[in-house]
């Protein structure tokens, strides 16, 4: 079942992005966008 997220589901979130983003890191010298998203903010917009 596919749910809207609430801001108990933010440290998952956050892992999540840190997990599938880190390896870019070192290839564009910077840490892409998403790792860099208020995933906070986005959930409280709903």
């Amino acid at each position: 079942m596919i749910r809207k997220a609430n801001q108990t589901d933010l440290a998952a979130i956050l892992h999540c992005a840190e997990q599938a983003y880190q390896r870019y890191i070192a290839a564009i010298g910077q840490k892409p966008a998403p790792m860099l998203a208020d995933y906070g903010k986005q959930i409280a917009e709903g």
